[in-house]
């Protein structure tokens, strides 16, 4: 029940016309510093009343209980109510400097 109520708060919540009041953002510390920095600059222009408040690391918070308005993630969500987007995809590599051995096998330090 409580979170069928949740559910119904944060539609009721999008009803107004003019966005306003707090917005808890959470993502990874590097996705908050490269990209959230550049979009949060133009989403307080477009909206004013609007208070971002991003919350950096590597906790997942549940949208469902309100503890986070918007999570920027690189796993899926498991919530059944949660609208999700794929915003990107990213390729990885691994660098290191010339003579510095890779990693064994089984990703327990160096060869």
């Amino acid at each position: 029940m409580e979170h069928s109520a949740l559910a119904i708060e944060r539609r009721l919540a999008r009803d107004s016309d003019q966005p306003e009041g707090l917005l808890r953002i959470t993502s990874a510390d590097w996705f908050a510093s490269y990209v959230l920095a550049l979009v949060l600059s133009e989403l307080a222009r477009r909206y004013p009343l609007i208070v971002p408040e991003v919350i950096a690391g590597h906790r997942q918070f549940d949208l469902s209980r309100r503890d986070a308005d918007i999570a920027f993630r690189i796993v899926p969500f498991t919530e059944s109510d949660i609208v999700q987007r794929r915003l990107t995809t990213m390729s990885y590599g691994l660098y290191s400097g010339i003579g510095i051995p890779p990693p064994k096998a089984d990703g327990k330090g160096l060869a």
